[in-house]
């Protein structure tokens, strides 16, 4: 009988922060398997954010197929959305494990609220610390356990003092671990997902700040300790695959697009400001009543208060606030490097027709691919997609290893980041500071009796699906992005155990109601 895999996500955390927990003794289980299995880096697909990753490596396709590119987007009206499952327009991994009557639990994986209807137990995760209700979990009696055992949905705010964001963040992971962990013992499963978001709030905060940064390793070490209890108790029939869905590394500045939009022509601003409210942000009050409202309330909300009146300071918020959509050719519909052509047939106030986009893209993409700062090129790639949703954007972006990205008023290619100011006397305001931002590199150690021990084959977020129904049996889909990359498998186990493949009929038919269904909306 195949193994049963389980899918440990170590959000953010980049090689280099691996190689510092490993010499400085914080993963002495990761050290001690690394023996035992495969490992090397993964690389994030663009645009180099938490839900394009962590949901292409659980479809096998890229963001621009799967649909889910952001936390939010910008709807044909320009309101924002907020992104979540039911933004999939291709079946994700689980889906196609129901087909074969496989069980499983998925804990936390982001942006999965309301949880679906799965075969097996289902937690969501959201943006927002709150209490969980029905709507974050399946079954329903599951809300019981996690009820007694304080779990809460999301993380602790980052705007408080710095040891008490520390404290309360690992404290609200290892609730959810310990809850993990008790339905690994209790139910039975197949396959299990959890994704731990706390080491990239961490090294986004903390990140090579004197007295700060051993919170990453501290954090770190309460996964490793995790990892091997896990491998303690259910190694003996189970696959691992621990692995990142991006790096952090320190920044010198922020690429301002909407600066470089303007000067090329393609963007105009509202020319009056809107009400300042980032106090709404900040209050907890104001964030609590925000985390307990249900999805669709926040949408009303956003569309006849917040998008009309309000200028919150959140970068998704400002692209609503700043930009005049009327005299606009290219908006950004994701401050993480995402451009949108504002086309007739998609948008209330698009300019674009049909027959101009492509040179338009055309012309866009070498104005951006020219682009320097102190003589380096600003972008290491400019990508354009299939874009044939309202929701994906048309070029996606990857910056120099020194730049990432900002939305903002200031006139300016290139915005310096000012130096940390955190200590543990003063609240933390991570709006106006960051200490890193995404990179492409991530990591990836898999444990496993079909795989060769030592350093593999670099890997593709889209690669996660092939391999992981590989290791359970499962027939891949044709047509993923992703591959199973044959060489990390020994030679012996591949003989025994030949790949299949198969056309799932559910993912071509769900692909095109989902194609209907945008086309229906725009009319």
């Amino acid at each position: 009988m195949r193994k049963k895999v389980l899918l440990f996500g170590w959000d953010g955390v980049p090689p280099n922060i691996i190689e510092e927990a490993l010499k400085k003794g914080y993963l002495p289980y990761f050290h001690r398997f690394m023996n035992d299995g495969v490992y090397g880096t993964i690389d994030a697909v663009l645009p180099i954010a938490t839900p394009s990753n962590w949901f292409s490596a659980f479809t096998g396709v890229y963001p621009d197929k799967h649909g889910v590119i952001y936390f939010t987007s910008i709807d044909r009206n320009y309101n924002m959305v907020y992104m979540n499952l039911k933004h999939l327009k291709v079946p994700p991994i689980w889906e196609y494990l129901k087909i074969y009557n496989k069980r499983g639990i998925y804990v936390n994986i982001p942006l999965s609220s309301p949880a679906p209807k799965v075969n097996g137990i289902w937690i969501s995760s959201e943006e927002f610390y709150t209490k969980p209700s029905k709507r974050h979990v399946y079954p329903e009696n599951i809300l019981e356990i996690l009820r007694k055992y304080g779990y809460m949905i999301g993380y602790p705010s980052p705007l408080d003092y710095p040891r008490k964001i520390i404290d309360k963040v690992l404290e609200a992971e290892n609730k959810k671990l310990e809850v993990f962990h008790r339905l690994l013992q209790d139910y039975e499963w197949d396959i299990a997902i959890f994704i731990a978001r706390s080491p990239d709030m961490f090294l986004h905060i903390f990140m090579d700040i004197p007295n700060y940064h051993e919170a990453i390793l501290k954090c770190l070490h309460t996964l490793d300790n995790w990892f091997g209890k896990f491998m303690d108790e259910f190694g003996n029939d189970t696959n691992f695959i621990i692995f990142s869905d991006h790096g952090n590394k320190r920044k010198k500045g922020l690429i301002n697009l909407i600066k470089i939009l303007r000067d090329f022509g393609y963007l105009e601003v509202n020319k009056g400001r809107r009400l300042k409210a980032r106090w709404l942000r900040k209050n907890k009050i104001t964030r609590t009543l925000w985390s307990r409202l249900p999805p669709t309330i926040k949408e009303v909300i956003n569309k006849q208060i917040l998008n009309r009146y309000f200028e919150l300071g959140t970068q998704a918020r400002m692209i609503n606030s700043l930009i005049n959509w009327r005299d606009t050719l290219v908006f950004p519909n994701i401050y993480v490097g995402g451009l949108k052509i504002n086309l007739r047939r998609n948008f209330i106030h698009g300019r674009v027709d049909e027959s101009s986009s492509k040179q338009l893209l055309d012309d866009l993409v070498t104005r951006l691919n020219a682009i320097e700062h102190n003589g380096v090129k600003v972008f290491k790639e400019v990508l354009t997609t299939s874009g044939n949703d309202t929701y994906i954007s048309d070029v996606f972006l990857e910056p120099n290893d020194d730049l990432w990205f900002t939305i903002s008023r200031d006139d300016r290619y290139v915005i310096p980041i000012n130096p940390p100011d955190i200590n543990d006397d003063k609240k933390m305001d991570i709006d106006k500071y960051k200490a890193a931002y995404h990179i492409r590199e991530g990591f990836y150690l898999i444990v496993a009796d079909a795989v060769k021990s030592g350093s593999g084959p670099k890997l593709n977020m889209t690669d996660i699906t092939p391999i992981t129904l590989y290791l359970m049996d499962i027939p891949i889909p044709r047509g993923l992005d992703g591959s199973l990359k044959i060489e990390m498998f020994n030679k012996s186990y591949l003989d025994k155990n030949k790949p299949k493949y198969r056309q799932y009929y559910l993912h071509t038919l769900k692909r095109r109601i989902s194609i209907v269904k945008h086309k229906l909306s725009k009319k």
